[in-house]
Order: C-alpha cells, then sequence, then structure tokens
C-alpha cells in the first residue's frame, strides 16, 4: 500500500511554525501600536492582509530552519566529497598514535607477516655510586652503590606467520618492525632487541575414551587446535560492521576507534589482553577442552610438561613457563592412547599434524582480506534552503503587484502607488531573502577554510517589473570603453548588498566567534593566549594573525591532537635539521598553541657575541670584542681598540649594541686610501666605538640593516627539546652527573634519564623577555606535556644557547649515524654542556629599608640577583 500523505491538525508547538498565533500576536501588537489610528483588523484590510502574508513567509522561514545540517550543508552542484572534506572523518580525528604496550601491539600486528607481538620492559641496570656521587655500569667495591634502573626501553617478541619460512623473510620482517616503531615512537621511549619470539614445546600425554563413531584423528587435531588457541590465543581482525554489531560488548565509535588506525581491520581489546605470554598453564584449563569436545567420554590419565623435562613436577596441575617465551604444544612429541569401546585405537601422528595444520591455515585466514573502514556519515540533500520567492506574489489580483500587474488602463496615479508598495514591501522581502542565504551559508560559517565573509546576501528580483525599482546600474570600464554592464550583479543595489566584509573589525569578530566554537568542540581554547598576546604585544596582535593562529591549528588538530607524545625518528639522516617534517608531536602542537611561525627544528641563534682575549708577548692580556651574525657566521662588528681588562670590553660591547639601535649612531664610511666602505659606530662624544668589515658600498649597508636585524632579534622564537633517555650511553662509559646527599636519601636524584625532558628556550626572543609571557609559556608546556614526564625548563643566553645548538646538532648527526664520533667526543660535549645551562633572568638587586626610593621587588625564578653600583 504506498503512503498516504496528510496535513497534520496538531497544533505546531514551536510559535514559529503557527500561522495562527503568529496572526493573533501580530494583531495584538497593531492594537498595542496603533490603536488610535488603525481600528480595522478584519480580513479585507490591506494592512491585515500583508501581515498575513508575512506571517506564512515567517512558517517558511521557519520550516526550512528546520533542515537537518547535512542538508543544509549541500548546496546546488555539492557532491558528497565536498560535504566531508568541511568534517574530520572518524578515522582522522578518533584513533591516536600508539601510546600504551597494546596500542604498538595492534600497530605492530598490522605488518604484513606478524601473527602476534609482546612488547616486554627491559630497563637497564646500573649503579650510582654514592661515595663519589656519580653513575656507573656496577657497583664498585669498597663504596656505597645503590641499584639504579633506567625505564623506558622495551624488547619486541615477533610471532610471524606459519607461511614465514626462512631466515631472509624474518629479517625483512623485523626491518619493517624497526622501521614503524621508529616512526612511532614516545617521548622518553626506546626500542632495544626485536627478534622472533622463543618457543617453549610442550608435549601432551594422556588417555582418552572416545565414541565408537568418532574420527579420532579429527577430533585430536581439533583438541590440539584449541590447547594451542589456549596457550596463545590469536588475535582476530573485525570489520566496522562486526565491531558495531557486537551485542555483548556494544562499543561505542570511539572505542571502535582507539589507538593507532589500522588498515587489516578492528581488534577487540580483550582478545588482546587474552593473548598476553603466559607464565604458568593449568592442567584442568586443557582438561576441559578436552572434555569439552562431545566425541570423548572419559580422560582417565593425562600430563602436560616441557619436551625437555626428564623429571616430573612436584605439582603436575600447575605447568610453569619460562618468562618471555611462547607456549607451544608440539603434536609429534605428544603422546595420545586413544580408546573406543575400552580397546586401543592406533593413530598416525603425522595425520594428526596434517589436519592440526589445515585448521590452523582456516583460522588464520580469516584476517585475510579484511580492511579498516570509516564510519559514514550522512551528506545531505541539496533541499534549495537559499531560494526565495517574493511575497508580492501572494497578493491578491486588485493590488497590481503579483504577476498579473495591473490593466492597461491603469492611471499614472495607480501605477505609482503600485510601485510604491513593491518599494514598501521589499524591505520584508530583502530581510527574508538574506535570512535564506544566511541559513544555506552554514557550510561557509563553520568552515576552517579562507572564507572572507560571516554575513551572506541575495538580491530579490523576482517580483514583476523588478527594472523599476533598480534602474541604477554602475559603469565598467575596460579601457576607454564605457559599458552600463545591465545585469542584476552591476546593480547598485546588489553591489551594496554584497559589500565587502573583509577585513573590517566585524568580520574579525564574527570568524572568531565561529572557530572559538570549532575549537570549543575539541575541549580547545585560545582565549588565555590571546588575553596575554593582546596586552602585552598590542603592536603585534593583529585580528588577522589571530584568526590565522586559530584557522591552521583546526586545520591540522587530528595531527595536532593524536600525536602529542609522539617523538621524533632519530634514523632519518637528511630530515634531521632546518625542517619541520621530523619534530616530535609536543613540539608542533606547543608551538601552534604558542603562536610560533616557524615550527621547524634549525639555529634559533641570530647574533652571538665573543669576548676576544689576546695575550701578549709580555705575558699580559688585551681584550675586544666581536658581534657575529651566527647564520650567515661572519663578523659584522668588531671593537676599535682593546683594553686592559676584560670586564672592560664587556661593558663597551653593551655600549655597541645600544648604539647600533640608536638613531645617528652608526653610519657608513668611506676610507679615502683604499676606496672601501664600513661601518663606523660613535658615541655621543664623537668617540669611535666599533667598525665593521671593509667591502663596497652597498656590502656595508646589508651589514649595517642586518645588525639592525639581529640585535632587534637576537633569536628566533622556537625551543629544543632533549629527551633524556636518548642521552643514556648503550656503551656504558659516559652518564649524566647525578645529584646525591649521603645525609638524606629522599633528597638524592640518583635517576636522570627515566621520563624526563630539557625544554631549552632562548632568553632573548622578543616576547620571551616578557615575564608574564614566559610564565604563560611554562604553564602551558607542563600542561601539555604528558603526565608521566617531568621537564625542565631552561631559559639560555645567546653564547649559552650557540654552544648549546652546535654541540646538540652535532649530537643529532652521530644518533642518526649521520656523522661518526669514534671516541665520543661529541657525545661528551653535549652532556658537559646540558648540566651547566642556567636560566637567564632580568637582574633587580636588594635593596635596604632605608632605601627611599621606590622599591623593586625581586621575584624568585623571575629575577637574577645583580650587582649595585657605588
Amino acid at each position: 500500500m504506498e503512503d498516504l500523505y496528510t496535513i497534520s491538525t496538531t497544533k505546531p508547538a514551536d510559535t514559529a511554525l503557527d500561522y495562527g498565533e503568529l496572526r493573533r500576536q501580530g494583531i495584538e501588537h497593531i492594537k498595542k501600536n496603533a490603536a488610535a489610528i488603525w481600528t480595522d483588523h478584519n480580513i479585507h484590510d490591506p494592512g491585515i492582509t500583508t501581515l498575513e502574508i508575512l506571517c506564512y513567509a515567517i512558517t517558511d522561514l521557519s520550516y526550512r530552519s528546520r533542515y537537518d545540517i547535512p542538508d543544509l550543508m549541500r548546496k546546488e552542484g555539492d557532491d558528497p566529497a565536498s560535504i566531508i572534506k568541511e568534517f574530520f572523518t572518524a578515522k582522522q580525528i578518533f584513533p591516536n598514535n600508539a601510546l600504551t604496550i597494546n596500542d604498538y601491539r595492534k600497530l605492530l600486528i598490522n605488518v604484513e607477516k606478524v601473527k602476534n607481538v609482546w612488547l616486554v620492559p627491559k630497563p637497564k641496570i646500573i649503579a650510582a655510586d654514592i661515595t663519589n656521587k656519580k653513575l656507573v655500569p656496577a657497583p664498585p667495591a669498597g663504596s656505597t652503590a645503590v641499584s639504579v634502573a633506567i625505564r623506558g626501553f622495551y624488547s619486541v617478541l615477533l610471532e610471524f606467520d606459519i607461511d614465514v619460512k626462512t631466515v631472509e623473510e624474518q629479517d625483512k620482517t623485523i626491518e619493517e618492525v624497526k622501521i614503524l616503531l621508529q616512526q612511532n615512537r614516545n617521548l622518553c621511549e626506546d626500542f632495544g632487541t626485536i627478534k622472533k619470539v622463543d618457543q617453549q614445546l610442550f608435549r601432551l600425554c594422556c588417555d582418552i575414551e572416545m565414541k565408537p563413531d568418532a574420527d579420532a584423528t579429527a577430533v585430536m587435531a581439533n583438541i590440539f587446535f584449541n590447547i594451542q588457541l589456549h596457550l596463545t590465543p590469536m588475535v582476530r581482525f573485525y570489520s566496522l560492521q562486526e565491531m558495531l554489531n557486537d551485542k555483548e560488548e556494544n562499543y561505542t565509535t570511539d572505542q571502535i576507534f582507539e589507538g593507532p588506525f589500522i588498515t587489516k581491520g578492528f581488534i577487540k581489546e580483550k582478545e588482546l589482553n587474552a593473548s598476553v605470554l603466559k607464565t604458568e598453564i593449568h592442567l584442568s584449563d586443557l582438561m576441559q577442552i578436552m572434555l569439552n569436545q562431545p566425541e570423548i567420554t572419559t580422560v582417565p590419565d593425562i600430563l602436560f610438561n616441557d619436551v625437555t623435562q626428564t623429571i616430573g613436577l612436584a605439582n603436575k596441575w600447575v605447568i610453569p613457563v619460562t618468562d618471555g617465551r611462547q607456549p607451544v604444544v608440539d603434536v609429534l612429541q605428544s603422546n595420545i592412547v586413544v580408546y573406543k569401546n575400552g580397546l586401543p585405537v592406533r593413530l598416525n601422528k603425522q595425520n594428526i599434524k596434517t589436519a592440526y595444520d589445515k585448521l590452523m591455515a582456516d583460522y588464520l585466514a580469516k584476517n585475510e582480506n579484511m580492511q579498516s573502514e570509516d564510519l559514514k556519515f550522512e551528506t545531505g540533500t541539496y533541499r534549495g534552503a537559499e531560494k526565495y520567492h517574493s511575497i508580492q506574489h501572494h497578493f491578491p489580483k486588485t493590488y497590481g503587484i503579483s504577476h498579473w500587474g495591473l490593466p492597461p488602463e491603469a492611471t499614472v496615479a495607480r501605477q505609482k502607488q503600485a510601485k510604491q508598495l513593491q518599494a514598501y514591501l521589499l524591505f520584508f522581502d530583502q530581510v527574508m531573502a538574506n535570512y535564506l542565504a544566511q541559513l544555506s551559508s552554514v557550510k561557509n560559517l563553520f568552515s576552517t577554510a579562507n572564507e572572507e565573509q560571516t554575513y551572506f546576501t541575495q538580491l530579490v528580483n523576482d517580483f514583476k517589473d523588478p527594472t523599476y525599482l533598480y534602474n541604477t546600474y554602475t559603469e565598467i570600464k575596460n579601457g576607454n570603453v564605457v559599458d552600463e554592464g545591465k545585469s542584476w550583479k552591476n546593480t547598485v543595489a546588489a553591489i551594496q548588498l554584497a559589500a565587502e566584509e573583509k577585513e573590517s573589525k566585524q568580520f574579525y569578530k564574527r570568524r572568531n566567534v565561529f572557530l572559538d566554537h570549532l575549537l570549543s568542540r575539541f575541549a580547545e581554547s585560545f582565549f588565555e593566549y590571546i588575553n596575554i598576546y593582546i596586552s602585552h604585544f598590542p603592536a603585534d596582535a593583529s585580528d588577522k594573525k589571530i584568526l590565522e593562529l586559530k584557522k591552521s591549528f583546526l586545520a591540522n588538530y587530528p595531527e595536532y591532537s593524536s600525536k602529542r607524545a609522539l617523538a621524533y625518528n632519530y634514523t632519518l639522516p637528511d630530515k634531521l635539521w632546518d625542517t619541520d617534517e621530523n619534530i616530535s608531536g609536543f613540539e608542533k602542537r606547543i608551538q601552534r598553541l604558542l603562536g610560533f611561525e616557524n615550527l621547524s627544528r634549525r639555529s634559533l641563534v641570530n647574533t652571538v657575541s665573543e669576548i676576544i682575549e689576546e695575550v701578549q708577548a709580555d705575558n699580559t692580556k688585551l681584550y675586544s670584542f666581536k658581534i657575529i651574525d651566527k647564520k650567515a657566521a661572519k663578523v659584522l662588528l668588531s671593537a676599535d681598540e682593546k683594553f686592559n681588562e676584560k670586564e672592560r670590553a664587556e661593558e663597551e660591547l653593551k655600549v655597541a649594541n645600544a648604539l647600533c639601535l640608536t638613531a645617528g649612531a652608526m653610519t657608513i664610511v668611506e676610507d679615502l686610501v683604499d676606496n672601501k666602505f664600513r661601518i663606523e659606530v660613535k658615541d655621543k662624544l664623537n668617540t669611535l666605538i666599533a667598525v665593521g668589515e671593509k667591502g663596497t658600498k652597498a656590502e656595508a649597508e646589508k651589514d649595517r640593516k642586518k645588525l639592525v636585524q639581529i640585535l632587534t632579534d637576537m633569536t628566533d622564537e622556537g625551543f629544543f627539546l632533549i629527551e633524556h633517555l636518548l642521552l643514556f650511553d648503550r656503551e656504558l662509559v659516559t652518564f649524566l652527573p647525578i645529584c646525591v646527599d649521603t645525609n638524606c636519601e629522599e633528597c638524592s636524584e640518583t635517576d636522570p634519564y627515566s621520563f624526563r625532558v630539557s625544554i631549552i628556550m632562548p632568553a632573548y626572543a622578543k616576547r620571551f623577555l616578557d615575564m608574564e609571557f614566559r610564565g604563560y609559556i611554562e604553564r602551558t608546556m607542563r600542561e601539555e606535556m604528558p603526565a608521566h614526564l617531568l621537564v625542565k625548563i631552561c631559559w639560555l643566553s645567546n653564547e649559552q644557547l650557540s654552544e648549546l645548538e652546535d654541540a646538540y646538532k652535532d649530537w643529532f648527526s652521530v644518533k642518526a649515524k649521520a656523522k661518526e664520533d669514534p671516541d665520543g667526543k661529541i657525545f661528551k660535549r653535549l652532556l658537559d654542556i646540558l648540566p651547566k645551562l642556567k636560566s637567564i633572568y632580568p637582574e633587580t638587586c636588594l635593596q635596604t629599608c632605608a632605601e627611599d626610593e621606590a622599591r623593586q621587588l625581586f621575584i624568585l625564578n623571575k629575577n637574577s640577583l645583580g650587582t649595585q653600583k657605588s
């Protein structure tokens, strides 16, 4: 029977859909506000007619407002792909980089030819020599020492598919696993040995009574198969539909996509937990597996032992499994005696093994050809939400404004009245047409693309003779030719409606509101950052920058959220420096949250200053200074004279730095002898302080501009993240220093490696000189750092940072095997520098209570103690 469509007589719950209620409220409004001049509220009154038509139009607008969001997102001519790209799909937004051991197991089971995998924590055991206050490979004789376990290292055990027969195939698979693990390594974790899991073979010895009609070979193959699945349950892949249809677990979408996204299908967490390597086997479980076979009647006697075991166990019901080994039942070494009606039946072990292998192969085949699917969502149906039909069409013929128009004999006065009414009604038309244009632009409002407007309009021109109301066109000039351009888009009204909202304060305010809404859906916010940014750096805090920051963060949100604990890949020698492709997920996320423009790992120091010491023939020392462009490795400025005291050279260096940024103090002068040009820096007394390198006038001008630039921005914004675990010397030769107190065990820190990171920040980057902003950076970093990691943040001077950069960059190359370090000097240099790093804070002095001048606060961790000048 065909569906019957009817109009409901039930009163709408929403007033906006209730024509009768809207009309009633409209008349009440007229009575309240125009009672003195409008007393006829009957249906023949033109005002009431207009009210009724407007009420009907409002119900139409309200009805369209209730379209499903997918329908509103769909525009005319859109294909489903254009809708989907506006959203993050389930497989984009729900999965995360591998975090737990089970996550890594899922990731590796997805590798071809890997049947199962286990990760085993393998801490490196060394000793802390408390007497000599240092780490040593083993406790020394005659000293007090404690054992130290460096945590974060894992060994990986692989079970290969049954079709992996050769060592070459195993090695190739192990190499694939190594690459995948490095691509998914977490901060402060690393992987050691990756090898095939060692198997521990067991034999089953038992007497079994079977039914007379049982196929003994098939039954025994099935028993061995189920015993092996009990010893090491196989991890199965499931389709998306199978996971959704699991009524026992009732998986939600986020649970299905939890963990790393793998291509072969979805894995159930409980099956993964059940497949861990056993440490003991209960004989009663094996007997139950056998009795579950309908063909088995009794099992009079049973043993299950290691094939190498010659002495019976004290308790045969609990069989131990060697730690880190996979228990496997050996069919050919088992001894089974089958009875039927009390008589023994001779069985061929090889036939049982063949049948067992087929059962296992058929079971494994269930994982073949399985694929992970993405969750599909409704992409909507185009319903023409923006299409507007003028209310003028609904007026009775006598009004002369609908499609009938006026009769030919209508007087001029009557024609003018009709046009006046049309012009009056056009106001209502335009408001409602704009409402629908805005409604149909939901896709644009909530897009992370470069939208240039948040208000949307459309011109109403489908009523009778619209040209009488839109009779002014713009002139389109093509060279000297003036084209009237008489099309609707060129009318003054249309151009005014579509006036560019771009770059206006209103646009930025509204666009930010929409982006904030999208951010809040992910529990993200830039509120505190923007408040600090605007209040502390108003000259830099443009609306456009803030908007671009939010758009960039949202556009890359799946990466910034799912990979926040991901470490960099130290096995890629060609992607170590001057790249943002191989940095940790934490660095990417933090730098975006803090508004850093350049995410690349690179040199941050723009300029360094050096005090030059020269030993004279009489062993006296003279001191001078240089200002160097670090990235270009070029001396831009040198002291004009040499000083007997180092302190004097340091003071002159400060003067030179200040003068370089003082108008008129730095000039370009020609040497009349060789006709070359150089920079000269002079103080107010016209005393020459420093000079530049000689060259052409253009070169001198270039150096002058560079000096101003690098002294204004002495360092770039960015930071270095150093994982202490990667600094552990596996050769057990060089260690980080430790802090121990022989009188206070709780005060001692004997493990400088496990789950520790150092974050190195440039103290002299422009925004980092603001202590409130520094505090916000430190707070954000500690909040975003994985909770189990201890972070140390250092703010370094240019000189400290330059030294660290050079050592860090060299060590990076050594770690990636792009550079040799046979004697360990590069590694030792970095380890020597790290403990000596000292944060730079603004200087202030302690003051006495008797001082009359305004007191300056000395705040711990925000100031350093300066020198009081007499």
